[in-house]
């Protein structure tokens, strides 16, 4: 019976800190972009906004030792970055077209990138 106690402790433990990371991560962007087009003037200071909350998520949720969510922002991040550079490149806010395509593809290939890092650092 000590034993099923211990696993649902874990459990919960688990999922609190998953959840935890994910309001901190939520609250960090929120933050961010509103302040990108509320102080800043709107894009790209929201893309940035979203991209620095993203860059935090990830450390945060490591820190955390929410792997899962740290996921889930290195994966933002990588579309946020490679949509900011695309974007920002070919002088658009609004995704259409091949830069839609290459920042999706960039999105990819950074996402891997990140994920060999995560995983190399016991992610």
């Amino acid at each position: 019976m000590e034993r099923h106690w211990t696993s649902l402790w874990s459990a919960a433990l688990f999922l609190g800190r998953l959840l935890l990371a994910v309001v901190i991560f939520w609250i960090l962007g929120f933050a961010f972009v509103q302040f990108g087009q509320r102080v800043l003037g709107g894009w790209p200071a929201t893309e940035a906004g979203q991209l620095l909350a993203c860059i935090l998520g990830v450390a945060i949720a490591l820190r955390m030792r929410a792997q899962l969510v740290a996921y889930f922002a290195a994966a933002m991040a990588a579309f946020s970055a490679s949509e900011l550079v695309i974007h920002s490149a070919y002088g658009l806010r609004a995704a259409r077209g091949a830069p839609t395509h290459f920042a999706v593809m960039g999105a990819g290939v950074l996402g891997v990138a990140l994920g060999a890092l995560l995983m190399r650092h016991g992610g």
